[in-house]
Protein backbone atom coordinates (compact mmCIF):
# COMPACT_ATOMS: atom_id res chain seq x y z
CA UNK A 1 0.00 0.00 0.00
CA UNK A 2 1.38 3.56 -0.72
CA UNK A 3 2.61 5.40 2.32
CA UNK A 4 1.23 8.29 1.77
CA UNK A 5 -2.60 9.21 0.81
CA UNK A 6 -3.48 10.57 -3.04
CA UNK A 7 -4.86 13.39 -3.03
CA UNK A 8 -7.77 14.07 -6.20
CA UNK A 9 -9.50 16.91 -7.34
CA UNK A 10 -12.69 17.26 -9.90
CA UNK A 11 -11.89 20.06 -12.64
CA UNK A 12 -15.21 21.41 -14.22
CA UNK A 13 -16.10 23.33 -16.40
CA UNK A 14 -19.56 25.01 -17.42
CA UNK A 15 -20.52 26.22 -20.47
CA UNK A 16 -17.07 26.93 -21.21
CA UNK A 17 -16.06 28.58 -17.41
CA UNK A 18 -14.42 27.21 -15.18
CA UNK A 19 -15.97 26.05 -11.86
CA UNK A 20 -13.43 23.69 -10.65
CA UNK A 21 -13.11 26.47 -7.55
CA UNK A 22 -16.58 27.13 -6.58
CA UNK A 23 -17.51 22.96 -6.74
CA UNK A 24 -14.14 22.27 -4.67
CA UNK A 25 -15.35 24.49 -2.17
CA UNK A 26 -18.74 22.25 -1.88
CA UNK A 27 -18.38 19.81 -2.85
CA UNK A 28 -19.98 16.27 -1.01
CA UNK A 29 -19.56 13.97 -3.71
CA UNK A 30 -19.05 13.39 -7.87
CA UNK A 31 -19.31 10.29 -9.63
CA UNK A 32 -18.48 9.31 -13.49
CA UNK A 33 -20.61 6.11 -14.64
CA UNK A 34 -18.69 4.82 -17.86
CA UNK A 35 -21.42 2.75 -19.32
CA UNK A 36 -20.43 -0.23 -21.33
CA UNK A 37 -23.21 -0.57 -24.21
CA UNK A 38 -26.45 1.03 -25.21
CA UNK A 39 -26.61 3.49 -22.99
CA UNK A 40 -25.55 7.66 -22.42
CA UNK A 41 -22.25 8.20 -19.93
CA UNK A 42 -23.00 10.04 -17.02
CA UNK A 43 -22.05 12.65 -14.26
CA UNK A 44 -23.77 13.52 -11.07
CA UNK A 45 -22.35 16.29 -8.27
CA UNK A 46 -23.76 16.57 -5.23
CA UNK A 47 -23.02 19.57 -3.46
CA UNK A 48 -23.86 21.78 -0.32
CA UNK A 49 -25.53 24.66 -0.43
CA UNK A 50 -26.46 26.77 2.62
CA UNK A 51 -26.00 29.98 0.57
CA UNK A 52 -28.59 29.01 -1.96
CA UNK A 53 -25.58 30.13 -4.71
CA UNK A 54 -26.21 27.41 -6.40
CA UNK A 55 -29.94 27.06 -6.69
CA UNK A 56 -29.71 30.92 -7.60
CA UNK A 57 -26.73 32.67 -9.49
CA UNK A 58 -24.79 29.60 -9.86
CA UNK A 59 -27.24 27.33 -11.05
CA UNK A 60 -26.33 25.87 -14.74
CA UNK A 61 -29.04 25.73 -17.10
CA UNK A 62 -30.86 22.50 -18.23
CA UNK A 63 -28.82 21.41 -21.30
CA UNK A 64 -25.78 23.71 -20.25
CA UNK A 65 -22.43 22.09 -21.17
CA UNK A 66 -19.79 20.20 -18.68
CA UNK A 67 -16.43 19.16 -19.42
CA UNK A 68 -15.51 17.35 -16.18
CA UNK A 69 -12.12 15.90 -15.59
CA UNK A 70 -10.65 13.74 -12.29
CA UNK A 71 -7.26 14.81 -11.58
CA UNK A 72 -4.88 12.95 -9.10
CA UNK A 73 -2.14 14.10 -7.67
CA UNK A 74 1.23 12.45 -6.11
CA UNK A 75 2.23 11.29 -8.90
CA UNK A 76 0.28 13.41 -11.05
CA UNK A 77 -2.79 11.65 -13.26
CA UNK A 78 -5.26 12.49 -15.44
CA UNK A 79 -9.10 10.74 -15.92
CA UNK A 80 -10.79 12.89 -18.61
CA UNK A 81 -14.71 12.17 -18.40
CA UNK A 82 -16.00 13.55 -21.27
CA UNK A 83 -18.60 15.89 -22.59
CA UNK A 84 -22.02 15.81 -20.85
CA UNK A 85 -25.78 17.66 -20.80
CA UNK A 86 -27.30 18.57 -17.96
CA UNK A 87 -30.43 16.98 -17.88
CA UNK A 88 -31.59 16.66 -14.53
CA UNK A 89 -31.48 19.32 -11.37
CA UNK A 90 -32.61 18.71 -7.49
CA UNK A 91 -32.39 20.46 -4.54
CA UNK A 92 -33.50 19.00 -0.90
CA UNK A 93 -32.51 20.39 2.37
CA UNK A 94 -32.08 20.42 5.14
CA UNK A 95 -29.65 20.99 5.40
CA UNK A 96 -29.69 22.35 1.61
CA UNK A 97 -28.08 19.74 -1.19
CA UNK A 98 -27.84 20.61 -4.44
CA UNK A 99 -27.47 17.49 -7.24
CA UNK A 100 -26.92 18.10 -10.78
CA UNK A 101 -26.83 15.15 -13.13
CA UNK A 102 -25.38 15.29 -17.14
CA UNK A 103 -25.10 12.88 -19.93
CA UNK A 104 -22.97 12.42 -22.62
CA UNK A 105 -26.21 12.75 -25.03
CA UNK A 106 -27.97 16.16 -25.22
CA UNK A 107 -31.57 15.73 -23.87
CA UNK A 108 -32.77 17.52 -27.07
CA UNK A 109 -30.83 15.60 -29.22
CA UNK A 110 -32.77 13.60 -31.93
CA UNK A 111 -31.03 11.12 -32.26
CA UNK A 112 -32.94 9.67 -29.42
CA UNK A 113 -36.00 12.16 -29.32
CA UNK A 114 -37.28 12.14 -33.06
CA UNK A 115 -39.15 9.27 -34.00
CA UNK A 116 -38.05 8.26 -38.70
CA UNK A 117 -39.60 6.25 -41.00
CA UNK A 118 -37.14 5.24 -43.41
CA UNK A 119 -35.84 2.64 -45.76
CA UNK A 120 -32.85 1.82 -46.22
CA UNK A 121 -31.50 -0.06 -49.19
CA UNK A 122 -28.12 -1.96 -49.94
CA UNK A 123 -26.40 -0.05 -47.07
CA UNK A 124 -24.29 -2.31 -44.14
CA UNK A 125 -24.64 -1.44 -40.61
CA UNK A 126 -21.03 0.93 -40.82
CA UNK A 127 -22.47 2.86 -43.87
CA UNK A 128 -26.13 3.40 -41.68
CA UNK A 129 -24.26 4.73 -38.58
CA UNK A 130 -21.94 6.61 -40.88
CA UNK A 131 -25.02 8.66 -42.29
CA UNK A 132 -27.15 8.72 -38.70
CA UNK A 133 -23.50 10.34 -37.01
CA UNK A 134 -23.27 12.90 -39.41
CA UNK A 135 -27.01 13.80 -39.84
CA UNK A 136 -26.86 14.47 -35.44
CA UNK A 137 -23.78 15.97 -35.66
CA UNK A 138 -21.60 13.13 -34.15
CA UNK A 139 -18.04 11.78 -35.49
CA UNK A 140 -18.32 7.83 -36.09
CA UNK A 141 -15.75 6.48 -34.26
CA UNK A 142 -15.50 2.28 -35.70
CA UNK A 143 -13.71 -0.20 -33.71
CA UNK A 144 -14.87 -4.03 -35.44
CA UNK A 145 -13.26 -6.83 -36.34
CA UNK A 146 -13.37 -7.60 -40.13
CA UNK A 147 -16.47 -8.79 -41.57
CA UNK A 148 -18.63 -7.11 -38.48
CA UNK A 149 -20.96 -5.16 -39.79
CA UNK A 150 -19.73 -4.85 -42.96
CA UNK A 151 -22.08 -6.29 -45.42
CA UNK A 152 -24.67 -4.57 -47.39
CA UNK A 153 -28.24 -5.46 -46.79
CA UNK A 154 -30.61 -5.81 -49.38
CA UNK A 155 -33.42 -3.81 -47.76
CA UNK A 156 -34.17 -2.70 -43.99
CA UNK A 157 -36.62 -0.45 -42.27
CA UNK A 158 -36.67 1.72 -40.04
CA UNK A 159 -40.21 2.16 -38.53
CA UNK A 160 -41.07 4.75 -36.04
CA UNK A 161 -38.32 4.66 -34.66
CA UNK A 162 -35.22 7.23 -33.07
CA UNK A 163 -31.94 6.91 -34.78
CA UNK A 164 -30.65 5.72 -31.23
CA UNK A 165 -32.98 2.89 -31.06
CA UNK A 166 -32.51 2.03 -34.51
CA UNK A 167 -28.63 1.58 -34.50
CA UNK A 168 -28.87 -0.30 -31.59
CA UNK A 169 -31.07 -2.83 -32.64
CA UNK A 170 -29.37 -3.50 -35.86
CA UNK A 171 -25.61 -3.58 -34.25
CA UNK A 172 -27.61 -6.21 -31.84
CA UNK A 173 -28.16 -8.56 -34.72
CA UNK A 174 -24.54 -7.76 -36.17
CA UNK A 175 -23.04 -9.06 -32.69
CA UNK A 176 -21.69 -4.92 -32.26
CA UNK A 177 -21.89 -2.88 -29.30
CA UNK A 178 -22.67 1.05 -28.95
CA UNK A 179 -22.45 3.95 -27.07
CA UNK A 180 -22.01 7.65 -27.31
CA UNK A 181 -19.55 9.24 -25.53
CA UNK A 182 -18.03 12.89 -25.99
CA UNK A 183 -19.41 13.86 -29.32
CA UNK A 184 -19.15 10.26 -30.67
CA UNK A 185 -20.86 7.35 -31.64
CA UNK A 186 -18.66 4.38 -30.72
CA UNK A 187 -19.50 1.19 -32.51
CA UNK A 188 -17.36 -1.83 -31.33
CA UNK A 189 -17.74 -5.56 -31.21
CA UNK A 190 -17.08 -7.25 -27.54
CA UNK A 191 -16.28 -10.09 -28.65
CA UNK A 192 -12.40 -8.97 -30.18
CA UNK A 193 -11.81 -6.62 -26.89
CA UNK A 194 -12.45 -9.91 -24.93
CA UNK A 195 -9.49 -11.06 -26.63
CA UNK A 196 -7.36 -7.82 -25.76
CA UNK A 197 -4.47 -7.26 -23.47
CA UNK A 198 -5.81 -5.92 -19.99
CA UNK A 199 -5.03 -2.84 -19.43
CA UNK A 200 -4.76 -3.40 -15.66
CA UNK A 201 -4.40 -6.48 -12.75
CA UNK A 202 -6.06 -5.59 -9.80
CA UNK A 203 -4.59 -8.14 -7.14
CA UNK A 204 -6.56 -8.46 -4.06
CA UNK A 205 -4.82 -7.55 -0.78
CA UNK A 206 -2.05 -5.00 -2.39
CA UNK A 207 -4.05 -3.24 -4.96
CA UNK A 208 -5.95 0.29 -4.04
CA UNK A 209 -9.00 -1.31 -3.48
CA UNK A 210 -10.94 0.47 -1.31
CA UNK A 211 -14.48 -1.63 -1.63
CA UNK A 212 -15.16 -4.91 -3.49
CA UNK A 213 -18.08 -7.42 -3.60
CA UNK A 214 -19.39 -10.61 -5.49
CA UNK A 215 -23.08 -12.07 -5.41
CA UNK A 216 -24.53 -15.02 -6.11
CA UNK A 217 -28.51 -15.54 -6.65
CA UNK A 218 -30.80 -18.15 -7.06
CA UNK A 219 -34.25 -16.86 -6.51
CA UNK A 220 -34.51 -14.67 -9.36
CA UNK A 221 -32.47 -16.65 -11.67
CA UNK A 222 -34.27 -17.59 -14.97
CA UNK A 223 -35.90 -20.63 -16.28
CA UNK A 224 -34.43 -20.23 -19.39
CA UNK A 225 -33.59 -18.77 -22.03
CA UNK A 226 -34.14 -17.55 -25.77
CA UNK A 227 -31.08 -16.18 -27.85
CA UNK A 228 -32.31 -14.42 -31.28
CA UNK A 229 -29.27 -13.97 -34.35
CA UNK A 230 -28.77 -13.23 -38.17
CA UNK A 231 -27.14 -15.45 -39.86
CA UNK A 232 -25.26 -13.29 -42.83
CA UNK A 233 -24.22 -15.68 -44.79
CA UNK A 234 -27.70 -17.03 -45.01
CA UNK A 235 -29.49 -13.31 -44.47
CA UNK A 236 -31.64 -14.86 -42.24
CA UNK A 237 -32.93 -14.49 -38.41
CA UNK A 238 -32.89 -17.32 -36.32
CA UNK A 239 -33.38 -18.14 -32.57
CA UNK A 240 -31.82 -20.89 -30.02
CA UNK A 241 -33.91 -21.75 -26.67
CA UNK A 242 -31.98 -23.70 -23.30
CA UNK A 243 -33.63 -24.32 -20.36
CA UNK A 244 -31.62 -24.29 -17.11
CA UNK A 245 -31.20 -27.40 -15.81
CA UNK A 246 -32.69 -28.89 -12.33
CA UNK A 247 -30.59 -29.98 -9.95
CA UNK A 248 -30.55 -33.96 -9.84
CA UNK A 249 -32.76 -34.96 -6.85
CA UNK A 250 -31.25 -36.74 -3.53
CA UNK A 251 -31.62 -40.80 -3.49
CA UNK A 252 -31.54 -42.54 -0.36
CA UNK A 253 -30.82 -42.05 3.26
CA UNK A 254 -33.09 -39.21 5.13
CA UNK A 255 -33.73 -37.28 2.05
CA UNK A 256 -33.33 -34.09 3.46
CA UNK A 257 -33.09 -30.87 1.76
CA UNK A 258 -30.60 -28.11 2.49
CA UNK A 259 -32.96 -25.72 3.87
CA UNK A 260 -33.54 -28.71 6.65
CA UNK A 261 -30.39 -28.47 7.78
CA UNK A 262 -30.26 -25.92 10.45
CA UNK A 263 -32.77 -27.59 12.33
CA UNK A 264 -30.77 -30.87 13.04
CA UNK A 265 -27.56 -31.63 15.35
CA UNK A 266 -24.13 -31.92 14.44
CA UNK A 267 -24.35 -35.92 13.94
CA UNK A 268 -27.55 -35.72 12.21
CA UNK A 269 -26.64 -32.57 9.88
CA UNK A 270 -23.48 -34.62 8.76
CA UNK A 271 -25.26 -37.99 7.83
CA UNK A 272 -28.14 -35.44 5.81
CA UNK A 273 -24.79 -33.39 3.60
CA UNK A 274 -23.61 -37.26 2.63
CA UNK A 275 -27.26 -37.70 1.33
CA UNK A 276 -27.67 -35.05 -0.55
Amino acid sequence: MPDTVRHTIVSVRIDEKDASEQVAKDLLSFSYTDKETDEAEEVTITLKDETGKWRNNWAPKMNARLKCDIVTMEPKDLLKCGKFHVDSRRISGSPSVYELRATSIPPDSPIRRKAKEKTWQKQSLKQIAQTIASENKLQLLWDCAEGVGTEQREQVDQKRESDLVFLQKLCKEEGANLKLTDGKLVIFDQKSYEKKDPVMTITFGSSEVLKWEFSQELNDAYKSVTVTYRDPAKKVKGHAAQKRKEAPASSGGSGADEDDLDDMDDDDRQDAQEDL
